[in-house]
């Protein structure tokens, strides 16, 4: 990737692009708990986005299974399903 003035200019295998603005959006697969069921419910209950996912449960119970950034999961949701909980994984007691 170049800088020319005011814009990026992007160079790919599909040709060369041209822009004001650039997203760089290399993709992330979420970390899966390794659960009996959890390949089952993957996107019929199961989901890994609370961002994309979370019109889906309004008014409904939800819980939030991780570490790290579950708190933030969990402040999104609050605003939308009627009661969230929130399941730390750690080996740590």
């Amino acid at each position: 990737m170049e800088r020319e003035g005011d814009l990026f200019k992007a160079t790919t295998p599909s040709g060369v692009y041209v822009s004001r603005t650039i997203i760089i959006a290399t993709g992330r697969k979420p970390k899966e708990l390794e659960v009996p069921g959890e390949a089952k419910l993957k996107n019929r209950g199961v989901t890994y986005c609370a961002t994309c996912d979370a019109p889906f449960f309004e008014n409904m119970d939800v819980a939030v299974a991780g570490g790290g950034n579950a708190v933030e999961t969990v402040l999104q949701l609050i605003k939308i399903a009627s009661r969230v909980y929130l399941i730390e994984i750690t080996s740590q007691l």
